[in-house]
């Protein structure tokens, strides 16, 4: 089986998991919409984390700013996971 065709059959047994009157909110916070959210919410926040903040963090400067900064790096990533997954959902 292709990456593709795995990835799509992935997608259509999520899908049939989830009924689809299920809400939009209830459906991203289903298992494997949300497993896959904070996974990419993970990699990416520790990425533009460590890209834009590293100095301050490698100086060891933590404030109630750095801290606001870092929450928005997870944060935004997160969302527009989830978003997409709604979207796609809708498909």
């Amino acid at each position: 089986m292709t990456t593709i065709s795995a990835s799509k059959a992935r997608t259509q047994e999520t899908q049939a998991a989830v009924p689809e009157h299920t809400g939009l909110l209830e459906y991203v916070f289903t298992g494997s919409t949300l497993r896959r959210s904070l996974t990419i919410a993970a990699v990416v926040g520790c990425v533009l984390s460590i890209t834009n903040q590293y100095d301050v963090l490698a100086r060891g400067e933590f404030n109630a700013r750095l801290w606001t900064k870092l929450f928005l790096n997870f944060l935004i990533p997160f969302t527009v996971a989830s978003v997409s997954a709604a979207a796609n959902r809708r498909r």
